[in-house]
This record gives structure tokens, sequence and C-alpha cells, in this order.
């Protein structure tokens, strides 16, 4: 399983099914930068709903990676530096300066005891909004 961190305020849950990944559900653990998921509506994530990126959707994957961490504390506070430090690069403009928020995913305590240190960044529009595009260079 795979615990989700929030850093940004909940959006809507509800999603619109659309194109031929909508619907879809897969393991969290396989995002790749630039899908598009419904937000999970719970803190244990084993799998995600994918969606077209351009139907409204929740979140939006922009970064993936491991990070180093010799204990659980470290690791989600390694997650947070690296998820915000990835932010600026894909979207265009500093996280400090936008209107979207960022959530992630790291391992849980099973996961992280057998070595697992990798990290799903996730942008979400601004409060109550779903994204209905990438946000991909947006400048938002």
């Amino acid at each position: 399983m795979t615990k989700f961190a929030t850093r940004a305020a909940a959006v809507a849950a509800a999603a619109l099914l659309a194109a031929t990944l909508a619907g879809c559900s897969s393991s969290a653990a396989s995002l790749a930068v630039g899908e598009c998921i419904a937000e999970p509506t719970t803190s244990d994530v084993a799998s995600v709903e994918r969606l077209d990126c351009t139907a409204a959707h929740d979140l939006e994957v922009y970064a993936v990676g491991n990070v180093e961490a010799a204990n659980f504390v470290e690791l989600d506070k390694n997650a947070q530096t690296f998820c915000l430090e990835a932010f600026q690069p894909y979207v265009g403009k500093a996280y400090e300066e936008s209107e979207l928020g960022i959530q992630y995913f790291t391992p849980d305590a099973v996961g992280f005891g057998k070595g697992d240190r990798g990290v799903q960044c996730l942008v979400s529009g601004p409060t109550g909004q779903q994204l209905t595009a990438s946000v991909k260079g947006s400048n938002r």
C-alpha cells in the first residue's frame, strides 16, 4: 500500500469518466509523469483511477523518484522537499507563487521497511476545483 499525504486543501472527489484511460484502476506505485487521476478517497492508496488529462480530473503526476530516508519521518520530509523542488520545472511557476496545490504518495510503513523509497508528486487545482487540462508549462 501507499500512504497518501496531502499538502493542500482537498479538491472535489468527483471526476468525469472519459477517453480510453477513464475509469481504469491501477497501482499507485506505477504512476508516471503526465498521468491524471481521481483523488483517492482513503489515505491508504493501493490503486488509483486514471483519467484523461483533457477531461475533469483531480490530480496530475508531475514528478516521480526515490528519496533517501533513514526513517519514516525523514521520508515524509524528504518527499515534500523533492516535490517542492520538482514543481517549478514542470508547471513553470514557483509553488509559493502558484494557485495550484501539491500532494504526494509515499510508501507506507511496511513498504518503507522493505526498502521502498518511491515518491509520486501530484499537482491539484485551486481549492475545490478540478483540472481540465494538463498543467505542464501552464505557469499557473
